[in-house]
Parts: C-alpha cells; structure tokens; sequence
C-alpha cells in the first residue's frame, strides 16, 4: 500500500490546484447521479428541492474532500489515515452502498479532477489519482468483506 514519489508528487501538486475549488465535492456528487441516477436513493436528502445546490450535497461532497485531503497530507504514511478510512467503509454499509458504488464514484472523481485540471490531468496525473482512489477503496471494503462473511456464518447456523 504505498505510493511511487512521481505519483506522490503528482498528487500534491495537483492537489494544490484543486483545493482552490470550492465545489469539487458537489461536482463528484453531480457526477455520481449523471451517471447512476438512482444513486440518489441512497441519500436521506434525496427529496431536497434543487438538489444540486442544496446546503446538504455541497456539505456532503466537503465531506468526501476532507477524507481525499487527509490521504494526501499522509502521502508518505497511509497507515496513518487507515483507521479513519476503515471507520468510513464501516459507515457506508449502513448506508446500503454496495462495493460496485465504488466504480462510480472512481468515475464521478476522475470526471472532477480531469474539469478542474483541465490540461495539468495527463494520463500519469490520472493513474496517480487512481491508484489512491484503489487504496482508499481498498481499505473501505475490508468492512464489506468482513460484514459479508459475518452474515454468511449467521445464515450457515441458522440452516444448521
């Protein structure tokens, strides 16, 4: 789980440029829901009137660049934001997010960051972006897994 120092580096620097969008959260969200419409359902501010510029998706999609800026300032030590990410999967099965919502959301966030860097998202700025969007998702669904295998040997004693 560690990334090479050319990627590291791009992700710092472009994450410099990201930063200074306000709305690259509420962007990821927009994105998500161009491509999954009925990702919506997931939300408990579904019904919200003009939901792309409510309070409570912008304040969700902060939310998610919070989680994206703690991994980048701990670049160099990912162990240290395991916990926080392991805690967020965790979350996320309680929320009915299957594994394969991740898949989306790697779309929504590339779609975002190639908007906002415009010229500076080359294929190596995409690929280092992924390969922290994998381990973020790496980490999240070792609680899937787990929940998964918990409910198989409950349905096992039952059927016993």
């Amino acid at each position: 789980m560690t990334i090479t120092l050319q990627r590291r580096m791009l992700i710092m620097k472009s994450w410099k440029q990201l930063t200074k969008d306000p709305e690259l959260g509420l962007k990821v969200f927009i994105n998500i829901f161009t491509l999954a419409p009925g990702a919506v359902k997931l939300f408990s501010f579904r019904n919200v009137k003009n939901l792309f510029k409510s309070y409570q998706l912008k304040t969700h999609g902060d939310k998610i660049i919070q989680i994206f800026g703690q991994v980048v300032s701990n670049l160099d030590n990912l162990e240290y934001v395991k916990p926080t990410l392991a805690l967020f999967g965790e979350q996320h099965i309680g929320w009915h997010v299957k594994e394969d919502h991740f898949g989306v959301m790697a779309q929504a966030v590339v779609m975002a960051l190639a908007d906002d860097l415009g010229d500076d998202f080359t294929p190596e700025c995409q690929e280092a972006w992924v390969a922290i969007y994998n381990i973020i998702t790496e980490i999240m669904l070792t609680h899937f897994e787990r929940e998964d295998l918990s409910k198989n040997i409950i349905v096992e004693k039952e059927g016993q």
